[in-house]
């Protein structure tokens, strides 16, 4: 019998951080999907919808909100039927072959490790790091080091990478945009929260459906 395969799709600025803050938020599914025009599309066929995202890094025409957890802490979406659409994260998990799905960032890391582990003991795991050598590499990194050592590794030394990677990602945006301009300023907030590890561990489990994939809560282990 062939071993299961997983797909560990990381996204830690930010996509992934973006929904599992939604999660925390109330929101009881999140469609993620490939196209900007397709989210627009399911968007305006559902009733009480919630449209999150970026293309090119700013929220696009038509989106209430951007690819920005710190947007929603403050929000109840319990009754939202939320649905994502960034270039990187949900690009990566659509488009990934493996059996099972999962999504990861920083603010999950050890809960999602811990899942894979004890669901999927034997299966042939990847790492989709959807920036590769940077953020999303290092949480490859940091996951594989838990499941190789019986749950443990460097949480301070992981958060320590990602905040000297967020600075260098802030200073290219101050150049491109400008210091105060919003999308800058919520940017710096977004960073901040995602470097934050394990700091909102929600499993994120992803079902392909004809729209794209679907992630739910999955169960701590």
């Amino acid at each position: 019998m062939s071993r299961p395969t997983v797909a560990v799709v990381i996204d830690v600025f930010r996509a992934f951080t973006t929904a599992a803050v939604a999660f925390d938020r109330g929101a009881e599914q999140i469609l993620c999907v490939k196209e900007l025009e397709a989210a627009r599309s399911i968007a305006a066929a559902t009733p009480n919808s919630l449209l999150l995202g970026e293309d090119g890094g700013l929220r696009p025409a038509g989106f209430e909100i951007g690819n920005s957890p710190a947007a929603l802490v403050d929000l109840d979406l319990s009754e939202r039927a939320t649905i994502l659409r960034t270039s990187n994260g949900t690009l990566g998990l659509v488009e990934s072959g493996a059996e099972h799905l999962l999504a990861a960032s920083a603010v999950n890391a050890t809960a999602t490790a811990l899942f894979l582990q004890a669901t999927w003991p034997d299966a042939e795991v990847e790492f989709v790091a959807t920036r590769p050598g940077n953020e999303d590499q290092a949480a490859a990194d940091f996951m594989a080091a838990v499941l190789a050592n019986d749950g443990q590794a460097d949480t301070e030394r992981f958060a320590d990478e990602l905040r000297q990677l967020a600075d260098a990602a802030i200073v290219k945006w101050r150049s491109k945009l400008g210091a105060d301009h919003p999308e800058v300023v919520g940017y710096e907030a977004d960073l901040a929260l995602s470097c934050v590890v394990d700091s909102v561990p929600i499993v994120l489990v992803g079902h392909r459906t004809d729209q794209g994939v679907v992630l739910e809560r999955g169960p701590l282990a």
